[in-house]
C-alpha cells in the first residue's frame, strides 16, 4: 500500500512540475513576443515614420518625450500593425524606445541624423537620401537605403570602434542607388551602424594631403 501511495505522490509531483514548466514556457513565449517586428524609416523629404507590428492580445501607444518616442505595449485588443510619425530631437536625431508592462526587455534605437565633421573640404550633401532599418521576427536588422547618384558602398567591419562601416566611394552600380544589408545584434552588446566617406585634407604646416575618414549621417544604433 506504501508503495501505491508513493507512486501516487510521484505521478502528482511530476504533473505539477510538468504544469509549472508549461506555464512558464506559455508566459515567456507571450511576453517575448509581444513585439513582432518594428521599421523606422526617413523619406526624402526628412519625415520619418514608424511601423510596428505586435501580437494578438497586445495594444500599443506611442508619445513623445524630451528624451525621445516611447511606445508602450500593454494587453489589450489592437490592430496588429501600427503607422505613427515620429518627431525628432532639437538636435535633428532619432530615438525611439519600448516599453512593456511586464519589463521584458525590447531592444530600442537611436540614429543620430546630424551631421557632426567639420571637415572644410566637406560639402552639404545627402549621400544617404533615404533609409529604413528594421528588427525582424528573427531578431536581426535590415538596413534599405539610397545613395546620391554615382555612389556605391562597401561593407566592412571596424574591431577597434566595434561599428559596421559602409563605406561610400564614387561609382556606379548597375544603373541603380538603393541597397540593402542584413545585420546580426548579439544579445547584450549594442549594433552600431555607420556611413563612412574619404576626403582628402591637406596640413598648412607640412602641406601633405592625407585621406581622412568622416562619418556620414546616419548613424545607426540599436541597443
Amino acid at each position: 500500500m506504501k508503495t501505491i501511495y508513493k507512486s501516487l505522490a510521484i505521478v502528482a509531483l511530476a504533473i505539477g512540475i510538468t504544469s509549472c514548466s508549461e506555464d512558464t514556457t506559455i508566459e515567456e513565449f507571450t511576453q517575448e513576443t509581444q513585439l513582432k517586428s518594428y521599421s523606422l524609416s526617413r523619406d526624402v523629404d526628412g519625415s520619418y515614420t514608424l511601423d510596428h507590428s505586435q501580437s494578438d492580445g497586445i495594444s500599443s501607444s506611442i508619445m513623445s518625450t524630451d528624451n525621445g518616442s516611447e511606445v508602450l505595449l500593454n494587453e489589450g485588443y489592437s490592430r496588429k500593425a501600427s503607422k505613427s510619425t515620429v518627431s525628432p530631437l532639437m538636435n535633428g536625431d532619432i530615438k525611439v524606445e519600448f516599453i512593456s508592462e511586464n519589463e521584458i526587455k525590447i531592444p530600442g534605437i537611436s540614429i543620430f541624423d546630424s551631421k557632426t565633421s567639420s571637415t572644410a573640404s566637406s560639402k552639404e550633401i545627402d549621400y544617404v537620401k533615404s533609409y529604413k532599418i528594421s528588427y525582424l521576427e528573427d531578431g536581426s536588422y535590415q538596413l534599405d537605403y539610397t545613395l546620391a547618384d554615382n555612389y556605391t558602398p562597401t561593407y566592412e567591419y571596424n574591431e577597434e570602434l566595434e561599428r559596421h562601416q559602409i563605406r561610400l566611394e564614387k561609382g556606379i552600380a548597375n544603373s541603380k542607388n538603393s541597397f540593402s544589408k542584413n545585420f546580426l545584434k548579439f544579445e547584450g552588446q549594442k549594433l552600431n551602424i555607420v556611413f563612412v566617406r574619404n576626403v582628402i585634407t591637406t596640413t598648412l604646416q607640412s602641406r601633405r594631403r592625407s585621406n581622412t575618414t568622416i562619418v556620414e549621417p546616419p548613424e545607426v544604433n540599436a541597443y
